[in-house]
């Protein structure tokens, strides 16, 4: 009997296990990551999504620049076209309130695909304690008419993480998951799931150098 109850004991000890490694290894597979690019300070990674034809990617680099000019950089919406890959159009569509606004973009496919475009959601937000900024970025597709000519994008989720570091210096990191819609085989929107970050990164640092945006302030960011 006693026998039996050790044994029956460690089976349940197992499965207890068993069930505790399930989601370490369910992490694990979300977190597959494969590096693409490592140049100049910026590292641009994708990974399979399942269900998906289309890969997501994130980029990590650093800056030499403030919280605050990093998110003057991102609301400043007329500047998207100076810095963001295959950008043609940007235009805020309404302001919610200094942390959070609405704006329309429009990118650039290359032929014979039509240019994609949609309306999107900023919001940002900081942890009082870390000073780590979060930005979130979604499409909200109804909110404006679509365009003759342009495919809306059914889905687009991305989001930046600015975490400041001791030396002055900013860590970021953005990921980006995005169907751009339409008839486009999606090896080709694959082809540029390295180029356009790492383009974008690279004019970011390049703006950011100029110190425009130096003397920016927020009420709800902290340097």
């Amino acid at each position: 009997m006693a026998n039996f109850f050790v044994f029956k004991t460690g089976i349940h000890l197992l499965a207890f296990a068993f069930l505790l490694l399930l989601p370490v290894s369910f992490v694990q597979a979300q977190n597959n990551w494969e590096l693409k690019k490592d140049e100049n300070g910026i590292k641009v990674y994708t990974k399979d999504i399942p269900g998906s034809d289309f890969k997501e990617i994130k980029t990590t680099t650093s800056f030499n620049a403030t919280l605050s000019s990093l998110v003057a950089l991102l609301t400043d919406i007329s500047s998207h076209k100076k810095w963001i890959y295959r950008c043609k159009e940007s235009k805020l569509i309404r302001k919610v309130s200094n942390s959070e606004l609405y704006y329309y973009m429009e990118t650039m496919v290359p032929w014979p695909a039509s240019n994609r475009d949609g309306v999107l959601r900023f919001k940002f937000t900081q942890d009082s304690t870390t000073k780590v900024v979060t930005v979130s970025s979604v499409n909200v597709p109804d909110i404006m008419p679509e365009l003759s000519g342009v495919v809306r994008v059914p889905k687009f989720r991305a989001s930046w993480t600015f975490t400041p570091k001791s030396d002055g210096k900013v860590e970021a990191e953005y990921q980006l998951n995005v169907d751009p819609g339409g008839s486009v085989p999606a090896w080709i929107i694959n082809m540029f799931a390295v180029e356009g970050p790492y383009e974008s990164l690279t004019n970011m640092k390049k703006i950011l150098a100029e110190n425009k945006y130096e003397s920016a302030k927020f009420d709800f960011i902290k340097n």
